[in-house]
């Protein structure tokens, strides 16, 4: 590790001991688990919502529009953050790999938005959906893979010092790393810059538009294997829950905030009735009739599903049938009566459970339920112990639980508008436009219990 200038992270290396090393995720690295041979930064985002990032021996300045969450730093194309690294020279002497986990929106101020500038190195998304990247502040080499707006994607760019020539690598939390062109296309010919900036230009006028995270900048050229092994171990604190999902709503994190809200899928809600938020637990509804609407967005949801979230539920709330998340026609929530959690995807017709006795009052879970278009369902379930957890198919597989059939209302959190209230706490509600399997959505477990 003697070429490595600093490196952004805690090393808590010991916080989450047997399945952060087995695992890799977040909270859980070894130092062993990020390669720091030849890393000039890493900037780890996420870190500052957590406070654990307070001294960056006055390398790091943060200015500007940016608010951080437990996924990295949000920006929405205006001055953002200013991340200056003054004493790493103007990188246009050495080759470079630079990496980073991005979630844009849209193109960004001025249609330029930059993860990256330091006025001759320039990265950016346009509105082409490119990888963008510049070496000497004017010559424009572009990936030919696009990137896509609203879902995660780990990226990285690699490029020779001599010659400006840049190789471009896309994957996603689910999609390994690859080399999206073949060509080499030019840079420039690497010109010296000055500070570098992450998420906007030194004038404030080229705003990211999204999510960035877990950047790292390499001074050699990184192999795809190595690019890749930093893709597995590097997602950052929510990247891998939202990967093709419609929404994704941390209830929790709404505990400092009022009126508006605004979800990690950067839809805004501003429709909740009595709810009250705990950072720790969630969401509650304290009285009858409360709930949390999640608006229009979502759509009819009558095709295949994936339905994930953390819940306690303290009985079996109103007309002991408490909904997790009811919009008219599907319905999951707690059968009082079986002490069990249920689905039905028409309004009652035909449904589908954990099993009877499967939900023991005052106990935090975590469930996933998959939905087929033709209505048929599994549920899973786990139970937090410690630091470790069970997740596992539970109740009959390949339940029936009614032809989908599109919603009569938005769908809302803890209630179905007739107070049929949830009695307990909601949180990280996901839903994906897709059937995940038993290992991804038992990996976003970990994730929920570690968040």
């Amino acid at each position: 590790m003697d070429n490595l200038l600093w490196h952004g992270r805690r090393l808590d290396a010991y916080r989450h001991p047997v399945d952060g090393c087995r695992r890799g995720l977040q909270d859980g690295f070894r130092i062993g688990d990020i390669d720091l041979y030849n890393q000039l930064f890493r900037l780890a985002f996420h870190e500052w919502y957590e406070s654990r990032q307070t001294d960056h021996g006055n390398r790091v300045t943060v200015s500007g529009a940016a608010t951080f969450g437990v996924d990295g730093m949000h920006l929405t194309g205006g001055n953002g953050i200013a991340a200056f690294f003054t004493d790493f020279g103007g990188l246009h002497d050495t080759d470079i790999t630079i990496e980073a986990w991005i979630k844009p929106y849209g193109p960004g101020g001025g249609g330029f938005g930059r993860f990256i500038d330091n006025t001759k190195i320039i990265g950016f998304i346009p509105v082409s959906q490119k990888i963008t990247f510049e070496s000497d502040g004017s010559t424009v080499a572009n990936s030919a893979a696009d990137i896509k707006w609203g879902i995660w994607q780990r990226i990285a760019i690699t490029r020779v010092a001599a010659t400006g020539s840049c190789k471009f690598y896309i994957g996603t939390p689910y999609v390994a790393m690859s080399e999206s062109d073949g060509s080499d296309p030019l840079s420039g010919i690497p010109v010296a810059g000055v500070s570098m900036v992450i998420g906007n230009n030194s004038g404030g006028s080229r705003g990211f538009n999204g999510v960035i995270d877990e950047v790292i900048i390499y001074k050699e050229i990184r192999s795809l294997a190595q690019i890749e092994r930093n893709r597995i171990v590097t997602w950052p604190g929510m990247a891998a829950l939202d990967y093709l999902t419609s929404n994704l709503v941390a209830l929790g994190d709404y505990s400092h905030q009022s009126g508006t809200f605004t979800d990690y899928g950067g839809v805004t809600h501003t429709a909740a009735v009595g709810v009250t938020f705990d950072s720790l637990l969630g969401a509650s509804f304290p009285n009858l009739g409360d709930k949390f609407d999640l608006g229009a967005t979502l759509g009819n949801l009558d095709g295949a599903l994936t339905i994930m979230c953390r819940f306690r539920a303290d009985s079996g709330g109103g007309n002991n049938y408490g909904r997790i998340l009811d919009n008219g026609k599907l319905a999951l929530g707690i059968a009082g009566p079986l002490n069990a959690i249920y689905m039905t995807s028409n309004g009652g017709a035909a449904s589908g459970n954990t099993g009877t006795n499967s939900i023991t009052a005052g106990q935090e879970y975590m469930l996933g339920v998959t939905r087929a278009a033709d209505g048929t369902c599994n549920f899973y379930l786990g139970t937090p112990m410690g630091r470790s957890y069970s997740f596992a198919l539970i109740g009959n597989t390949d339940q029936d639980s009614g032809t989908p059939v599109a919603g009569t209302h938005n769908p809302y959190v803890g209630d179905d508008g007739g107070n049929s209230t949830w009695d307990g706490y909601i949180d990280d509600i996901l839903i994906y436009n897709a059937i995940l399997t038993h290992w991804q959505m038992a990996r976003n477990a970990e994730i929920m219990l570690r968040k």
